[in-house]
């Protein structure tokens, strides 16, 4: 019998429908199109890894880069680093080994970026167009970090399909993330997105009354332990 996670909030809480509305503003809705180069943005979310998959497979780009350093949290869900775990699955799922540049130290979305653009650089690649991919919640902190990191380049922000009740099922039952943990991860990216700018780490995105209303919702219900 498969255990429910016992942090879900009720469907039909305040704190769900707070958790709704940020997890909607996280996200950019971008089609993903034709770009030079796919790169994977390290995370501990294997399924990071399968959209580029897919995406290479699609025939969107020629190249990917699985980008990423190890830490206690990739070692416990993905066994490795990041860029590492990602380039095993990608050739898993069908991506050839030689469409695949791995960049292993990059410690936050800033790096992954930077560290990315040095890695292609070295091998004579100057992308115009890129299409990153990462964690559902993590679409418009991309793209803001970029637009200051790599500012030169066309960008498009993807990531898996999945709403958030079945993003959050996914990390129950694949990792044992419970939705406790993925909720405070995705309040603290909202604060970072907001924050970021100021420290010169971002460009500006809006703050819509309603996404302030249930972020402040959720840091008040005990989901703010990752704020900066």
């Amino acid at each position: 019998m498969m255990i429910e996670d016992p942090t879900r909030p009720a469907t039909r809480s305040a704190i769900w429908q707070a958790a709704q509305t940020v997890w909607a503003y996280h996200q950019l809705g971008q089609a993903p199109g034709p770009a030079e180069v796919i790169i994977a943005l390290g995370c501990h979310d294997i399924g990071v890894a399968d959209v580029a998959a897919d995406l290479y497979l699609q025939g969107l780009a020629p190249l990917v880069i699985a980008t990423g350093a190890e830490n206690a949290a990739t070692r416990r869900h993905l066994g490795t680093g990041e860029a590492l775990a990602y380039r095993a699955r990608m050739i898993e799922r069908g991506v050839p080994a030689d469409a695949i540049l791995t960049e292993t130290a990059a410690r936050h979305t800033g790096e992954n970026f930077t560290n990315s653009r040095d890695v292609l650089a070295a091998e004579g690649i100057k992308p115009r167009t890129v299409l990153a991919v990462g964690m559902p919640y993590m679409e418009r902190r991309a793209y803001a970090t970029c637009r200051i990191q790599w500012p030169e380049v066309d960008l498009q922000c993807v990531s898996s399909s999945a709403g958030l009740s079945e993003y959050l099922n996914l990390m129950w039952h694949r990792d044992a993330i419970p939705a406790e943990t993925v909720l405070t991860n995705i309040v603290g990216d909202l604060d970072r997105i907001w924050r970021y700018p100021a420290l010169g780490f971002a460009i500006e995105q809006p703050q819509p009354p309603e996404t302030l209303h249930a972020f402040r919702l959720l840091v008040d219900a005990g989901y703010g332990t990752k704020l900066l």
